[in-house]
């Protein structure tokens, strides 16, 4: 609610308070009754505890919606109540304005224990809000806030005319820093990087962490393209000196790619693939690393049109790429299973990000298909390594919240069972929170047909969306999987931990295993097992990988 409109509704409280106040005045100084048409006679102490009752309903009621400005009312109601209470006690003498005085004291003690008990509540709101919209480790906004802000500033702006630059950045090489120094001291120039950038920043700028060495910058005051390149730059010389840590020194650069809103588009996705796009281009070229988005890279690097025919090329002639991350139990690192994942590349051999293909699927129709067609290759790929090796371990594989809501699905899922002879049992399928946007009777119902089967259900992703406590009791789920983004919060932030811990507890509170993806560092890894976790994944203890390593892993460990 506006300012406008919760002073407009403060002022109404007050004036309805006054007024009742004023006719409980009148009541106890004239003595007044009520006379029923039965006769009954409603007393002046009974209109006085009815109008309490009205007071007490619309004072709680306006300190839960407005908190703080509608308690400090309520206390100069009550203090102008007593007021006209002491009043009525001087003329009436009577024991009905005593009660009274007892009863605002009593209503006194009633909204100070609600608006502290709202004001925690709000406390807590605000501190789950800044764990959600904040990256852990460099304690700037992460990819979720940054995605709202841009949906607000296109919402926010009717006239078109409110010009910004989107600009994606990618620190060059950074994986070769992690692996010749460690992801510790990674981490530690990741902060340099964003300390220095902060420096650059100009009032109206936004930064955010968006990936591992992936960060979104929002650029609103600037006059003209060449004013927004300069500004870039600024941010670019500011990694040109060396990074010291630890006695040790590494040089750093980036590459910068913008869209501008609302010349490049004025749609949100559109502008992020376009920055995504212009990133790239800038990243492959030699004499500059700063580009601003132009329509002719789409014809270069990723069209619509161009990636949507290597979607379909690749379904039909198997050309998609499945890798396999492996899953294990926290306390005995025992297989589990493996997740899984979907590559793909293209013309020239460079992988496309699913980040990219997949939205450009679940937009165009294709992915549905896609879906089918990973789940069946998934099994049959798989197959031999549960003949071979163990037939317990599980083949998890996500579907697509589009998919899952057609009514084909559940055919679909059977005809890729007796088609592979893969066993259900040893099938998981991973949901996310995006399910719960359609009808939740609809997908409880689709999930028992699953479950009936044998196969077991993954909510994936799990914090960052839809769900509530209400629909997990509802749905046949299996495995809860904490998000990543809680996870990573772990290696920097112990208040991480308790939020994590009540994740955990609620899911063996409702009979789910847990498991944790994307665990890194041995810290995670320890704080998981404290927090008994049941199941974790990530690189720390197997990154993905191609059908053959996956058959020397469980060699190996047979």
């Amino acid at each position: 609610m506006n300012t406008k409109k919760a002073h407009i509704s403060l002022l109404l409280f007050a004036l309805l308070y006054m007024f009742f106040t004023a006719i409980m005045f009148a009541v106890n100084i004239f003595n007044l009754s009520l006379h029923a048409k039965n006769g009954a006679i409603i007393n002046t102490s009974d209109i006085s505890m009815i109008i309490t009752m009205i007071l007490a309903v619309i004072t709680v009621t306006n300190i839960i919606a407005f908190k703080r400005p509608a308690y400090r009312t309520a206390m100069m109601l009550f203090s102008v109540h007593l007021i006209f209470v002491f009043t009525g006690i001087v003329f009436t003498r009577s024991m009905t304005s005593v009660l009274g005085a007892v009863t605002i004291l009593f209503m006194f003690i009633l909204s100070t224990a609600i608006y502290k008990h709202v004001s925690a509540i709000e406390s807590k709101d605000i501190e789950l809000r800044k764990i959600a919209y904040t990256d852990p480790m460099t304690n700037t906004p992460n990819r979720r806030a940054f995605n709202e802000l841009i949906n607000h500033l296109i919402s926010d702006d009717a006239s078109g005319k409110n010009e910004f630059a989107l600009v994606y950045i990618d620190i060059n090489e950074f994986t070769q820093i992690n692996d010749a120094a460690g992801h510790e001291y990674g981490d530690k120039v990741l902060n340099e990087v964003v300390t220095r950038w902060k420096f650059a920043m100009r009032n109206n700028d936004f930064i955010a962490r968006t990936g591992g060495d992936e960060f979104a910058l929002v650029i609103r005051d600037f006059k003209d393209e060449n004013e927004l390149k300069e500004h870039i730059g600024i941010f670019s010389n500011a990694l040109k000196n060396k990074i010291t840590i630890d006695d040790q020194s590494v040089f750093v650069s980036a590459s910068f790619g913008a869209a501008i809103y609302p010349k490049d588009s004025t749609n949100a996705e559109e502008l992020l693939r376009f920055a995504d796009i212009a990133m790239q281009t800038a990243d492959s070229r030699q004499d500059t690393n700063i580009c601003l988005f132009d329509k002719s890279m789409i014809n270069k690097v990723e069209s619509d049109l161009n990636i949507e025919n290597l979607m379909r090329e690749a379904i039909h002639n198997d050309l998609f790429k499945l890798v396999f991350q492996p899953q294990y139990d926290t306390n005995t690192k025992t297989l589990r299973g493996f997740e899984t994942l979907l590559r793909m590349t293209d013309t020239d051999g460079r992988p496309i990000s699913p980040g990219i293909f997949i939205p450009m699927a679940e937009k165009n129709g294709l992915i549905t298909e896609i879906d089918c067609y990973v789940l069946k290759k998934a099994m049959a790929t798989f197959l031999p390594m549960l003949k071979k090796y163990n037939d317990k371990l599980i083949l998890s594989v996500n579907i697509s919240a589009i998919h899952l809501t057609k009514n084909s699905f559940v055919s679909d899922v059977e005809s890729a069972l007796i088609e592979t002879g893969y066993p259900a049992e040893n099938l998981e399928i991973e949901i996310t929170e995006s399910v719960f946007i359609s009808s939740l009777e609809s997908t409880a119902k689709t999930l028992d047909e699953i479950k009936a089967m044998g196969i077991k259900i993954a909510l994936d992703d799990f914090g960052t969306g839809y769900a509530s406590l209400s629909y997990l009791t509802k749905l046949p789920i299996d495995l809860l999987k904490i998000d990543k983004s809680f996870v990573d919060g772990l290696h920097e932030e112990n208040n991480f931990a308790d939020f994590v811990a009540a994740i955990i507890s609620m899911g063996h509170l409702l009979h789910f295993d847990v498991i944790s993806e994307g665990v890194e560092y041995e810290t995670q890894l320890n704080t998981l097992k404290q927090l008994n976790c049941d199941f974790i994944q990530g690189f720390l203890w197997g990154r993905p990988m191609d059908i053959e390593a996956v058959d020397t892993l469980l060699r190996l460990s047979s």
